[in-house]
């Protein structure tokens, strides 16, 4: 976050909006570990493997409805949960990682065309509305603005 605040890009806000969620859900953790011995941390645990399932299967077609199943929990209360502990929905959460998969892929010189389903988007018009909207760039203009770099 220093980093990012410190020499500012275009994709600072998404990065440090990235980079902030994963503090809070840690921060919650640590809190709720010092303060409420007695608590279970069914929430915390949740959202653990909310985010481990995320993690291991964001690259294909991946929804709420899957995690919900994968969970045995109701669809309705794990996307309560996931938006009070990490101000995040669990969609823009997917999102967010898969933009992030994305543009380490066009750093590494990969074609904008050939990623997206890679990253986990159906169809590259929906991946190009992603991108745009986390980055505020095309991913060509992120690729070529960072490939000078």
């Amino acid at each position: 976050v220093e980093h990012y605040s410190a020499n500012p890009t275009s994709d600072t806000d998404f990065m440090v909006s990235t980079y902030a969620a994963q503090l809070v859900v840690k921060l919650s953790e640590i809190l709720k570990k010092e303060f409420l011995v007695n608590d279970t941390s069914s929430k915390n645990k949740h959202i653990k493997e909310i985010q481990n399932y995320v993690e291991q299967n964001f690259t294909r077609n991946l929804n709420i409805d899957d995690i919900a199943e994968h969970m045995f929990l109701n669809k309705s209360y794990i996307s309560r949960l996931f938006k009070s502990e990490t101000g995040l929905t669990i969609s823009v959460y997917i999102n967010m990682r898969r933009v992030m998969m994305a543009k380490n892929l066009l750093l590494a010189g990969e074609n904008a065309m050939d990623i997206f389903y890679k990253c986990g988007f159906s169809d590259y018009t929906t991946f190009y509305r992603v991108f745009k909207k986390y980055t505020d760039m095309s991913p060509e203009q992120f690729k070529k603005k960072h490939s000078n770099i």
